[in-house]
């Protein structure tokens, strides 16, 4: 008689759960003596939790998480269907318990039915079930003695003790928390968290970042909050620190060493150091490779970030802006540096500054009616960039954020502000 592993690798339909016990490293532990009840989930069951979450879930930097779910399917001791069906609930190898309900026939496991039982192995019994189950959001994070201490954007150290609901409050964080492969303990995001697209779209929306309201975020029943220090306003993050969730909040500085100290700051807080630290490595890599285009670059064009939501509201960037920044990355020159940050946009400035190139988010281009709709914007026709058509734009979280994409950003970018350049 075959014990559980081989047995599921013979009946052909775990080829999933197999690949899963392997990847979390939990093999010799279900070739082992036992006895285990498992409650097997079929290859059907695991599609149903989508290939993305999957593939998520079978990365090594997830090892302890899967282990921790697959453990949440097997109970100690061999316990056959006419002993479960005695039972209202079971404790489980990970430390939870599973609910045992029975109503004539069917016999459910939380919420999966069970489909076929009693199939013996050498060191317990199988029973397959038709769900993956889940155990408890704060049960399912990994056990850990080691402490976590971050300094946030004061020095403070901050002690993390459950990354296991996280509400994430800007679009850089939420980005820098996907990318270290913790997005799926996210169950909220502030309104500028949009990317990546398909993860965050059908997350609960806590409001903007700077306009926070305690309670939208306390509604989530976080276990941290992830923000920057333009999350706000400092009464809404005091009332969530005094309701007694951990709060860590970074400084955001728009440079390339702030993209990487936000990363490497993120990535200790949910214990992934080594994820961040990989990040950080493409991101050199990237922006190597920006470096080398610019040698190929022979003039050096002045450019103009005008900022806009809707008619009449376009504001122009000057030096102290992620804008002003991501220009000189990207080999071109400020038009406006007369003073910093943002100042309305004005018919005699657009003239002064007399940009090659008009830059701008996707958003902001649209809001205004398109190219079109910014010539009649004042001083712009008057502009070189105005009488040459040469406008462009980038999605807004992708040129501004300053996050993982930050490398990536800068060569399009600079394709864009060099059309000679071929890709």
């Amino acid at each position: 008689m075959n014990d559980i592993v081989n047995t599921a690798v013979a009946a052909g339909s775990f080829k999933t759960l197999v690949a899963a016990v392997q990847a979390a490293g939990l093999v010799d532990t279900l070739k082992g003596a036992g006895p285990f009840t498992v409650f097997a989930p079929t290859d059907d069951a695991f599609a149903q939790l989508g290939q993305a979450t999957l593939d998520s879930l079978l990365k090594p930097e997830n090892k302890e998480k899967l282990a921790a779910i697959l453990a949440y399917h097997v109970v100690p001791g061999k316990v056959m269907a006419a002993d479960v069906v005695k039972l209202t609930e079971a404790e489980t190898v990970q430390g939870g318990k599973i609910a045992i309900k029975v109503e004539g026939d069917t016999v459910m496991i939380n919420d999966a039915k069970v489909v076929q039982a009693d199939i013996e192995t050498s060191n317990g019994v199988i029973h397959v079930i038709d769900k993956v189950i889940s155990p408890p959001v704060a049960a399912a994070q990994p056990a850990t003695t080691t402490l976590i201490l971050v300094k946030d954007a004061q020095g403070n150290d901050v002690e993390i003790k459950d990354a296991s609901r996280i509400v994430s409050l800007g679009g850089a964080v939420t980005e820098i928390v996907f990318a270290l492969g913790a997005g799926d303990q996210v169950v909220g995001v502030d309104t500028s968290s949009t990317y990546p697209k398909e993860k965050v779209e059908g997350l609960p929306k806590v409001g903007y970042q700077r306009r926070l309201a305690a309670e939208g975020v306390l509604s989530l029943k976080p276990t941290l909050v992830l923000a920057t220090d333009e999350a706000g306003p400092p009464e809404a993050i005091q009332q969530l620190r005094d309701s007694g969730v951990t709060v860590l909040i970074v400084k955001d500085e728009d440079t390339v060493e702030g993209a990487k100290a936000k990363i490497l700051a993120f990535g200790k807080a949910l214990g992934k150091d080594e994820a961040a630290a990989a990040l950080v490595k493409e991101l050199d890599a990237d922006l190597e490779r920006a470096g080398e285009l610019l040698k190929q670059v022979k003039s050096k064009p002045k450019v103009m970030f005008i900022y806009a939501r809707g008619a009449g509201t376009a504001q122009v960037a000057g030096l102290k802006t992620g804008a002003h920044m991501m220009i000189e990355l990207a080999g071109g020159e400020n038009a406006v540096t007369g003073y910093e940050n943002y100042k309305p946009l004005t018919a005699e400035a657009a003239v002064a500054a007399a940009p090659d190139v008009i830059l701008m988010l996707t958003r902001g281009l649209q809001s205004v009616g398109g190219i079109e709709g910014l010539l009649k914007e004042p001083g712009i026709a008057q502009t070189p960039a105005g009488q040459n058509n040469r406008i462009v734009d980038m999605d807004d979280e992708y040129l501004l954020a300053f996050g993982p994409r930050l490398g990536k950003a800068v060569i399009d970018l600079i394709y864009l502000l060099n059309p000679e350049l071929k890709q």
